[in-house]
């Protein structure tokens, strides 16, 4: 997406400050990002941090700006219970599985939901 579509992507490894305190740095890119993109994986589902930066993002969208969210996903994460809040978030119109994502109109429809105001 930085690459090929002119976006600047917000990768923890890269771009938080060592020794930083983490939440703070999730708070900070959160609030100050257009849109949240979360990549939802087993792994994810498991770390408390990531559920902190999930449920920082849902509180983050505002009825002014609904739409903040989107979703990658896997179908591997239906393999285990997921909370009541990812199920409702999987139900919207912001989620991508990404099985089918080999497809370049997939990651055009992306692009478009990501530069989408509303």
């Amino acid at each position: 997406m930085e690459t090929d579509r002119g976006l600047r992507l917000c990768i923890p490894d890269r771009d938080f400050q060592p020794g930083a305190c983490t939440a703070e740095e999730i708070l900070d890119a959160i609030n100050n990002s257009w849109k949240t993109v979360i990549y939802l994986t087993e792994t994810f589902l498991e770390d408390e941090l990531c559920s902190f930066t999930l449920s920082s993002a849902v509180y983050a969208s505002t009825n002014l700006m609904p739409n903040r969210l989107i979703i990658l996903y896997s179908d591997a994460i239906f393999d285990q219970p997921l909370p009541r809040i990812l199920t409702q978030l999987l139900d919207g119109d912001h989620n991508f599985p990404l099985d089918l994502f080999d497809d370049i109109e997939l990651w055009d429809q992306l692009y478009g939901k990501i530069l989408c105001w509303v």
